[in-house]
């Protein structure tokens, strides 16, 4: 076995179970089981796709993808054809993320490691996809706010079940791959009829705006999804210790993107700050849950990042208490918190995610590229 000093992230006694793991996942969708794998996934695995091509270089492509997407959106020099442009790339991101996992049984080359980029990456895209479908509908920051947040807590509700119960599940309708569907016909749909951000602001459904309504909507799927993983849980002992490390993740990314800016970039900084703090959180949480371990914790760099959300905490009203009451422009204070809040967390994602590849790779004695 790899030997190592103990580090940020894993001991030495943390990855003697990870030669144990066993990766177990059900998918009930029913486009993946009638259409997709028959008609779509296998023949472009057959015939596209060479067997020594690495399962985690899938993976990669399907973030290429996404991040490439999010580019195009914010570019904004593609007119209408911008959304069938994201449309594309969000159907490749789909495309890639189907095809690693099936490449790795294929080629008998799945691994802890392969499990942990894969779903780390979905963790992550996840995030980028509901900043592209809040802009594109033109949401104000508490709506766009609210489903980053209901979207970390349905992937987090996904994987929890799975630290209990040793096995994922994805459900008949509340599936990943209907979802992305659902996101692709929209972006197709927009490109047909030239739907612009005024028509989700303006039109309405009795009281409420489109948006409004889309955020009701979107807001009670993700707590029937919650309630129906909630059921499944037979030992309901450990679901507090279980699960508070992830409220307090939850609350700080809630806390950070309500400080108040009046700069767009400012803005944007704020909502990546919280999804890569939260990406991060749950990429550990799927490690802990690989290796087995006990107590999935928070981690030093999170312990260490509570300390500066105080600075967070006093920034939420208009008073500022370094500068003073804030003005029709952000105090440099203010500028500095946000610039550093998301530094932080970029770095924090970078360092994990180096260390999962050099410590797996080592203990697992593969390489994450190669077949």
């Amino acid at each position: 076995m790899y030997c190592f000093n103990d580090d940020l992230y894993f001991t030495k006694k943390n990855t003697e179970k990870l030669h144990q793991h066993k990766y177990s996942c059900i998918d009930h969708s029913l486009l993946n089981n009638y259409i997709f794998n028959k008609y779509l996934y296998q023949p472009i695995l057959t015939y596209l796709i060479p067997r020594n091509l690495a399962p985690n270089i899938i993976s990669i492509l399907g973030l290429i993808s996404c991040l490439l997407a999010l580019i195009v959106h914010y570019l904004n020099i593609f007119g209408r054809y911008e959304y069938v442009l994201i449309g594309i790339l969000l159907f490749l991101y789909q495309l890639f993320d189907s095809l690693d996992g099936m490449q790795a049984r294929r080629t008998k080359s799945s691994s802890a490691l392969g499990e942990l980029v894969d779903h780390g990456i979905d963790a992550f895209t996840s995030g980028l996809i509901i900043v592209i479908l809040t802009r594109q509908c033109g949401m104000n920051q508490t709506q766009q706010m609210i489903l980053i947040l209901e979207c970390y807590i349905v992937f987090y509700m996904n994987h929890f079940i799975g630290y209990f119960e040793g096995k994922l599940e994805f459900g008949y309708i509340l599936n990943p791959t209907e979802a992305l569907c659902v996101l692709i016909l929209y972006q197709i749909t927009r490109t047909i009829f030239n739907l612009t951000p005024s028509i989700f602001q303006t039109t309405k459904l009795g009281n409420l705006s489109l948006n409004t309504f889309i955020v009701i909507i979107l807001s009670i799927f993700a707590l029937l999804n919650v309630i129906t993983i909630l059921v499944k849980v037979r030992n309901y002992s450990n679901l507090i210790k279980t699960i508070y490390p992830f409220m307090i993740i939850l609350l700080l990314a809630l806390f950070i993107m309500m400080k108040k800016t009046n700069s767009s970039i400012l803005l944007q900084l704020k909502m990546f700050t919280a999804i890569l703090l939260l990406t991060h959180y749950i990429q550990l949480f799927i490690a802990h849950y690989i290796l087995q371990i006990d107590r999935p914790g928070i981690g030093f760099l999170y312990s260490t990042f509570m300390l500066f959300s105080n600075f967070y905490l006093v920034n939420i009203s208009n008073v500022n208490l370094i500068t003073g009451n804030l003005t029709g422009i952000d105090s440099f204070s203010t500028l500095i918190l946000i610039v550093f809040g998301f530094s932080f967390a970029f770095l924090s994602e970078l360092s994990l995610v180096i260390n999962v590849f050099i410590v797996f790779s080592k203990v697992l004695r593969l390489h994450p590229f190669t077949i």
